[in-house]
């Protein structure tokens, strides 16, 4: 008969409570599943980037809260835009930090006490799942009985000892005995990773430059990010604030390395390009969007279809609205175009207009207005010092992954107790999976051994 037990109650020992709370495996998931949410919400809401000054800070801050009308100064106020730089995620990190430490040190010990064993049966650990069997007989027999059934699953076995002359302890599984330790190991060199980037690191907004346009970021002292080529194989030229120079060819959605920051091309779309000329003398244009260029020869963005920009001639009160289409089948145009309108200072009649397919141009007073179609690509650059610690805790996990899959790295204390002719056998298993499944295959096919 198979009876499942609980382990007898002893004296509580609260050190040893508060270690083993600690070093729990629910503690774990219940903190991988807090930062988790946690990530989860900052990926959902945008997020100010970590080091900036506080005028630019506060300047982030309000056109977020003002993106999201009534209910923004309410999420200002929960800090979801700050989630990066909140005490809660902090809390967070340290106490899961604490808790894979805790684990990290309980797996090293079983690691250590799985290649050194000392010819006797190790300590059987005291949260593991019973399965007893009832038996009758010899106490030697019942023990050779128990070592044969363990026998063809078990490589390694242990029979009595002077410290348990009624134990045998089987091990299997061995190379996976390290599982446990890469696993928890790879997850502290993660958090370690994520920790970092999120102190140091930053991540810029999407940017849309057009070849020979440039960007000044408001990160590490002032970089300038520059399009040379593109959009089909970009190249982007960096000039750090200390005068360091760095190009890099790009490829859609591959990011591409310079030192210790990361550029990437999230994708690419039409802009227009505009120069202005009187009596062949060129004229100065402005692009009227944040960060817009300014210059002889101007390039504007369009990120979707039919959105609407501008840019001016300020030297002559004029100022030009160009939208983009896929199409214009009422005007006879069935692939994408821009509706370009010239107006005068406030008048809000257009003085021009002008369809540009491929190319046109507008003259006003002497002065001629080229317009061309032309592409931009969309770029991000980040600075990530923990990715190369991230890119360490994937193999680790990797290989966790493969060890416990390839094998399931078990260990089994069979002891047998005796009162008189009755005799008890006791199943306790350890497993890196269905442990108490293991325990009672093997307390049946004791008991079947035994009859």
């Amino acid at each position: 008969m198979i009876v499942a037990s609980a382990q007898k109650p002893r004296r509580p020992d609260w050190l040893d409570f508060l270690w083993r709370f600690a070093s729990s495996g629910r503690v774990t998931w219940v903190l991988l599943l807090l930062v988790a949410l946690m990530l989860s919400l900052a990926a959902f809401f945008p997020q100010v980037p970590v080091g900036l000054d506080r005028g630019e800070l506060e300047r982030q801050l309000s056109s977020l809260e003002a993106s999201y009308r009534d209910v923004g100064p309410f999420l200002r106020t929960l800090g979801v835009f700050t989630l990066f730089q909140s005490l809660w995620l902090r809390v967070l990190l340290a106490l899961l930090a604490y808790n894979l430490a805790l684990r990290l040190a309980d797996q090293l010990l079983r690691l250590l006490r799985a290649w050194r064993l000392a010819g006797a049966p190790p300590p059987v650990r005291p949260d593991l799942p019973i399965v007893e069997v009832a038996a009758t007989g010899d106490l030697n027999a019942t023990l050779a009985g128990v070592a044969g059934t363990m026998r063809p699953r078990y490589p390694l076995l242990l029979v009595g000892a002077d410290s348990a002359p009624t134990c045998v302890y089987g091990q299997a599984g061995r190379p996976a005995a390290a599982a446990g330790f890469l696993f928890i190991l790879g997850l502290l060199l993660a958090l370690a990773g994520l920790t970092i980037n999120l102190a140091v690191g930053w991540r810029s907004d999407e940017i849309p430059l057009t070849v020979g346009g440039s960007a000044k970021l408001s990160f590490a002292g002032g970089l300038q990010v520059t399009l040379k080529t593109g959009p089909e194989r970009a190249t982007v030229a960096i000039v750090r604030a200390d005068g360091r120079q760095a190009e890099v060819e790009l490829a859609r959605y591959r990011p591409a390395r310079a030192d210790d920051l990361w550029v990437v091309q999230l994708g690419d779309g039409p802009a227009l390009a505009v120069r202005a000329m009187r009596d062949e003398q060129p004229l100065r244009l402005q692009a009227l969007t944040v960060g817009g260029q300014a210059g002889t020869e101007v390039r504007v963005p369009f990120r979707q279809a039919r959105t609407e920009q501008a840019f001016a001639l300020p030297s002559h009160n004029l100022t030009f609205r160009a939208v983009s289409y896929d199409a214009l089948p009422a005007q006879g145009v069935a692939g994408p175009v821009f509706l370009v309108e010239a107006y005068r200072g406030d008048e809000p009649t257009p003085l021009l207009t002008k369809l540009v397919e491929l190319q046109a141009a507008l003259v006003i007073d002497e002065v001629v207005v080229d317009l061309r179609r032309d592409r931009f690509v969309l770029l991000t650059v980040a600075y990530l010092p923990g990715l190369s610690w991230l890119v360490l805790a994937g193999l680790f996990l990797v290989v966790a992954a493969i060890l416990a899959v390839g094998w399931n790295y078990t260990e089994t204390w069979v002891h047998v107790l005796f009162a008189g002719s009755q005799l008890t056998v006791v199943v306790r298993t350890a497993a890196t999976w269905r442990s108490r499944a293991e325990a009672r295959r093997l307390a049946q096919a004791i008991e079947r051994a035994l009859a």
